[in-house]
């Protein structure tokens, strides 16, 4: 069997409406050196059947893993187990990748000497003309050790890099003895930064380009916009696994993280407060959902934090403010922001 150049892994959980568009626009690609992997997490909604019929179709070309559900990390780490692609890139199942995206990464890599780690941009349009991220460099830009410093400031605490979904991987780079750790069951939310962090600890070479490959349909219903006190178990989770690596990163790249890490946790912590008050519950339900975070030692410290009004938004320092005094009053006028916007 000739070896393929690339795996496109795509998780699939209850995405019926928009899996089959998803999976054309993988199969359709000019570059054909490829497989692509789709791991059923466990759908109840015939995605499954989707799955199986196209594997059907091009069994030269999908692998089809059926699994009992255990999120999207864990998906993720069974698509990459059974990958054989020197290149890795993960396709979520209700998005659309542009069909010239593999041959586009081939010509990067062939151009940055077999460059471990390839970040691009994203649209919300399929016409692929506008970007979703507002990376912190304008043009195109190759790192290696000489001045991976630089992206590691840029990356630490920041949003702009993490989606997992906007990056092409090399497969070696990818230790899967490390992919996970104790608590990893735990993590449904922030699962691309938790699993961004050790590749780019392992990568040495990173190109990083505004160009746009891929279409992502913004969710509604994501649990980034929705309370739910497990997302801040798992937010504590993650956290833990960005500080001890930024600890590392301080050590080895002699760069000061401390304030991009703390800037990251603080805002977790409003996020997760604010999101609270945009579910559908009573007031009643909603402050007391407030005052359990309130008994966290991690939320104390960090959404208290005596920095935490020069790391907001002009706007979310009033929502912070609301949330802070925690009265009926302020809580009510909150509530009643939050569903308008």
């Amino acid at each position: 069997m000739n070896e393929k150049m690339f795996s496109i892994l795509v998780p699939v959980y209850n995405q019926r409406s928009y899996l089959e568009e998803c999976i054309e626009s993988a199969i359709n690609q000019s570059y054909r050196n490829f497989e692509l992997i789709l791991v059923d997490d466990g759908s109840s909604d015939g995605s499954e059947v989707i799955c199986d019929t196209y594997h059907k179709r091009y069994p030269n070309l999908i692998k089809v893993i059926h699994k009992e559900n255990e999120g999207l990390l864990y998906a993720r780490y069974t698509g990459i187990k059974e990958s054989v692609g020197k290149y890795l890139l993960f396709l979520d199942a209700d998005d659309c990748i542009k069909e010239n995206i593999l041959q586009k990464m081939k010509e990067y890599i062939e151009q940055y000497d077999g460059v471990d780690l390839i970040i691009f941009n994203a649209s919300r349009s399929k016409k692929y003309n506008s970007t979703i991220k507002k990376y912190p460099i304008d043009e195109d830009t190759f790192f290696d050790e000489s001045n991976k410093k630089h992206f590691i400031k840029m990356f630490c605490g920041d949003y702009s890099f993490n989606n997992m979904c906007m990056k092409c991987i090399k497969r070696n780079i990818v230790d899967l003895k490390t992919y996970l750790e104790e608590g990893s069951e735990r993590v449904g939310y922030g699962e691309d930064l938790y699993q961004s962090i050790p590749i780019i600890n392992e990568a040495k070479k990173i190109f990083v380009t505004n160009n746009t490959y891929y279409f992502y349909r913004p969710n509604t219903e994501s649990m980034t916009h929705n309370f739910n006190y497990n997302q801040f178990i798992s937010t504590k989770l993650v956290i833990s696994r960005l500080e001890k690596y930024a600890k590392r990163w301080e050590r080895q790249y002699k760069v000061d993280l401390n304030y991009k890490v703390d800037k990251y946790m603080s805002i977790e912590c409003y996020r997760t407060a604010k999101n609270i008050f945009k579910d559908n519950n009573i007031l009643k339900i909603k402050r007391e959902n407030l005052n359990k975070l309130n008994t966290d030692p991690f939320f104390n410290e960090k959404f208290y934090n005596k920095n935490m009004m020069s790391y907001l938004k002009s706007y979310e320092k009033i929502i912070y403010l609301l949330l802070k005094r925690n009265s009926s009053l302020s809580l009510g006028i909150l509530s009643s922001i939050l569903n308008i916007l």
